[in-house]
């Protein structure tokens, strides 16, 4: 059976982004919340989900080195960091960020495919699939583990358009949406 690490963004302390209302929560809450509702919907699937949450540790890459080093102690075959996206108002869509790697890259690709169903998104709103490099925002999130990893940016929570949209589908449906893509794996 296929283990999938779920890792909530950011973490108590620094909480990430706000979203604007009606959501009007953090990277961390919004997602704590929908990971809990991925492990309670997952038994109806065939993989096994086990949630881990980042510490405050002072500097970022302790952070992200802690975490994953859980992860791979618990033996993952693939890993998702939950978040969603903060911008000037006007930015909005979905993308999912990837080491590059074949497995990475399978597991990005799978997700954006449900997100941009989910979404309906079309055009400049399916953002696709993003490389990361060395150095870039995100890339030790994604090398840091054995496990195959990616990051996801469902919607940008600076959106007004978006974050209706989130708002109207719901957890639930975001929940569902990711499982399917993991159940492709």
């Amino acid at each position: 059976m296929k283990k999938i690490a779920v890792i909530v963004g950011h973490n108590p302390i620094k909480q990430g982004a706000l979203s604007i209302a009606p959501i009007g929560r953090s990277e961390f809450d919004f997602n704590s919340e929908l990971a809990q509702l991925m492990l309670a919907k997952s038994s109806t699937y065939s993989f096994e989900i086990a949630i881990f949450y980042r510490e405050y540790q002072k500097s970022y890459y302790k952070e992200i080195q802690k975490v994953y080093a859980e992860v791979d102690a618990w033996d993952a075959d693939f890993s998702t960091e939950l978040h969603f996206n903060s911008a000037v108002f006007t930015a909005l869509g979905s993308e999912v960020l990837s080491s590059g790697s074949r497995k990475s890259m399978l597991f990005a690709q799978k997700t954006q495919n449900e997100l941009v169903t989910l979404f309906d998104r079309t055009g400049k709103t399916d953002r696709g699939v993003k490389v990361r490099k060395k150095g870039a925002r995100g890339y030790r999130s994604l090398v840091a583990g054995k496990a195959a990893a990616i990051i996801v940016e469902p919607f940008f929570g600076s959106n007004r358009q978006d974050v209706q949209q989130m708002y109207t589908l719901g957890l639930e449906q975001l929940a569902e949406a990711y499982l399917r893509a993991i159940e492709q794996l």
